[in-house]
């Protein structure tokens, strides 16, 4: 009995090695307290208890626990800490979110010896995640309607206290976050300075009964009201609160943004859009209203929404795997190479020691003319053409905000003589190393990410005679700067000034409107351009057809042209834009601070695409006049619109497109004299309608009548300045129908 315990002890000090160091512990939380998202990097929050001696230098690593279930795109993930004896410390890490899934192994080993160690656990969510900071929130009807009407939702409590002060951890988690009034003075201002991040990369934070909004409050720079005090109304939020009962609420003036429900002057809902993501002021707390408010939480959850977070960088591993760099030589040389061998060089060496009876010298002469005809042709290799690894790297750079930056890259390096190279980069982020390609990976020598306060350095090892490996990398950057400056439409031009305050030169540049691309030109750092165009030179744009038009000088367009449909995946519809948004979008060859290869003999080369969105206006006073392709529409109902080499076009049978004609105007009101459909002879083969607001019926379209004015065009336009056209495909025919085109003139007044 006894050797049986004695065996089991020994076991278990095998199988769980804090188990014999027991003055070491360690306890791991990921996500939001062990909330996370398994598609997306997952934070890794670490604490290590030492009750015994201190700990130097001591290598905190996670790691796949099964070998067998080990997939090629893992790494060792490593921090190095030290431990004061008697005392805890907190740390955290970035791992890919299919690797927590695994739920891998974290352990603290110290001379290569494992001193503690546990697995990850928590759980993985795919679905939407409400984050409220405090109870308050939960005590009203929020909880109840999510659980009818979103039962995916996912809902989690955090105190003051518990909230990350890192915006990506926040990003990869939640999606909306509710603050009430007692516990968002609560938190620190890394706490808010992470939430602000995170809502500009696309994230709904709700602002309950004014938290935090307040003169010089912790959300004063973004809240769409500043709140000045408290008031009683009895409203029923213009028809969308079930019952009219007297109400606290939080009493102020909209500062930015825009006022989506007001009562007597008080603002009761607003919004403020920032980078992605958008700010919902609310001057009722969450908790006086009732779940049977359908319609207030509708707006709440529904409206406004930000783009989709874009963070699994999985499928982007084959997007710079070509090396523009490599001058490969010449299969036509090489062919000539092996033919004058074969036809001139042998029959010569044969004929030449046949005359002068020497053919017994064959045996040497003709194997060292091919064993030179070899090494010519091995010295003319790429593999040659290097001294050190060669690393090349696809990047998207998009600035959000003055102080947020998303940067997504994915590397691919090539080590011409084998061995092993290091990668750096700088910042905050995952990088996602892979060991091999073509899924043929190797446990045995997995890389090795190691963070450090730097940043973080991967560790590739054994690497096969001229083998390539990858790199994934996905940051955020608070440095990174912005382009600055206004653009607004004067006639039939487009004027203003652009300065370029990022730390990369832009060697072209572009913006975009609509369905239209205007040139800029070279745009470099700290330097500024003035802008004065033709709004009718303007071509098309879009990302699958016209990128080495717009960026012919670069060299790797091919490979950057497929990168960026794939990670942007801009829709040509922007259904999600505003009128009032111009696309800025720049060529670099340099990104400070992003993932390189170490060494002298290293070569680091960088295809970067750096785009900002900016707001624009109409000019102040005066006439105006937009060609076709500047005003793109919304499909409401129908088929769908696909760009193509020939220009867009809508697929389906039968689609209803909606023209938004609230044209952008500061201060003033645009008024819109004319509409003409520019295209409309391209689809007369089709039938096309046009709705008549004033009859509330839909009335046929005729070339002739292409230009809408006066008192025809009011009748076309509801009272929100809405357009509507259905297109309907004739029976005999299959092809794509071309979208119309819109060109609008009118004045500011």
């Amino acid at each position: 009995m006894n050797r049986l315990i004695k065996i089991a002890v020994v076991l278990m000090l095998l199988v769980f090695p804090s188990t014999a160091f027991a003055s070491v512990t360690l306890q791991v939380k990921p996500g939001l307290n062990g909330l996370y998202k398994q598609n997306s990097p997952v934070e890794l929050n670490i604490s290590i208890v030492n009750s015994g001696e201190a700990l130097e230098n001591a290598v905190l690593e996670v790691k796949t626990a099964d070998p067998e279930r080990h997939s090629s795109s893992e790494g060792i993930y490593q921090r190095v800490v030290d431990v004061p004896a008697n005392k805890r410390i907190n740390t955290s890490m970035l791992i890919p979110g299919d690797m927590a899934a695994g739920q891998p192994l974290v352990q603290l080993t110290t001379d290569g010896k494992a001193i503690a160690a546990t697995k990850v656990q928590g759980l993985a969510v795919r679905d939407m995640v409400v984050v409220s900071v405090g109870e308050r929130p939960l005590s009203g009807g929020m909880p109840a309607w999510l659980e009818l009407n979103r039962s995916y939702a996912n809902v989690k409590y955090m105190s003051p206290e518990g909230m990350s002060t890192n915006s990506l951890a926040l990003a990869m988690v939640a999606d909306i976050i509710v603050v009430e009034k007692q516990n968002a003075l609560k938190l620190t201002p890394e706490q808010v300075k992470a939430i602000r991040q995170w809502v500009a990369l696309g994230g709904k934070l709700l602002i309950s009964g004014g938290a935090g909004a307040g003169e010089s409050q912790p959300f004063a720079d973004i809240t769409p009201v500043q709140v000045s005090g408290e008031t009683t109304i009895s409203s029923n939020w213009n028809d969308l609160k079930e019952e009219v009962e007297p109400m606290k609420v939080a009493v102020g003036k909209l500062v930015r943004g825009e006022t989506v429900i007001e009562e007597s002057g008080v603002p009761l809902v607003a919004r403020y859009g920032i980078g992605r993501g958008n700010v919902i002021y609310s001057a009722a707390s969450l908790a006086n209203i009732n779940s049977q408010d359908n319609k207030i939480w509708e707006l709440f959850f529904n409206k406004f929404n930000g783009e989709q977070i874009i963070n699994d960088l999985n499928r982007h591993y084959y997007g710079g795997n070509k090396f523009p760099q490599l001058e490969m030589p010449s299969i036509k040389s090489m062919s000539l190479i092996w033919a004058v061998y074969l036809l001139m060089v042998s029959p010569v060496i044969y004929l030449v020691l046949k005359r002068y009876n020497k053919r017994d010298w064959a045996w040497l002469c003709i194997p060292a003319a091919a064993f030179i005809t070899a090494v010519v042709i091995y010295y003319n290799a790429p593999f040659h053409q290097l001294k050190g690894p060669l690393g090349n790297n696809n990047v998207t750079v998009e600035i959000l905000d003055k102080d947020v930056a998303e940067i997504k890259a994915n590397g691919s390096y090539v080590s011409p003589r084998g061995g092993e190279f290091q990668l750096r980069d700088t910042g905050v982020g995952l990088i996602t190393p892979r060991n091999a390609y073509r899924g043929n990976g190797s446990w045995e020598e997995p890389p090795i990410v190691r963070y450090t306060d730097e940043g973080k350095m991967v560790q590739f090892n054994n690497v096969e005679f001229w083998s390539m490996r990858e790199a994934n990398v996905y940051k955020v950057v608070e440095n990174f700067g912005q382009l600055d400056g206004e653009l607004k439409i004067k006639g039939e031009r487009i004027i203003g000034t652009l300065t370029n305050n990022t730390p990369v030169d832009l060697k072209e540049c572009v913006a975009v409107v609509g369905d239209k691309g205007i040139k800029i030109g070279k745009l470099l750092s700290g330097e500024s351009t003035n802008v004065d165009l033709k709004l009718s030179e303007a071509n098309n744009f879009s990302w699958q057809y016209e990128m080495e038009e717009w960026f012919s000088e670069t060299r790797q367009i091919e490979v950057q042209e497929k990168y960026m449909v794939e990670t942007k995946s801009v829709s040509p519809t922007r259904d999600d834009k505003e009128n009032n948004i111009i696309e800025l979008i720049g060529y670099t060859d340099h990104v400070p601070g992003l993932m390189r290869i170490t060494g002298e003999d290293a070569q680091n080369y960088y295809s970067s695409l750096v785009t900002q969105e900016m707001s624009f206006a109409l000019q102040e006073q005066g006439e105006f006049k937009l060609p076709g392709g500047y005003i793109l529409p919304s499909v409401i109902d129908g088929g769908g619109i696909n760009r193509t080499p020939e220009g867009t076009v809508v697929n389906g049978n039968r689609v209803t497109l909606e023209y938004d004609l609230n044209l952008p105007v500061q201060g003033a009101e645009a008024q819109i004299n004319t509409v003409q459909f520019s295209n409309m002879l391209k689809i007369n083969s089709y039938e096309v309608k046009i709705y008549n607001w004033q009859q509330k019926k839909w009335e046929g379209l005729k070339p002739l009548n292409q230009q809408l004015v006066g008192n025809k065009l009011d009748e076309y336009l509801s009272a929100d300045k809405l357009l509507r056209i259905r297109i309907k495909r004739s029976l005999d025919k299959h092809d794509s129908m071309p979208l119309p085109e819109l060109a609008v003139e009118g004045v500011v007044k």
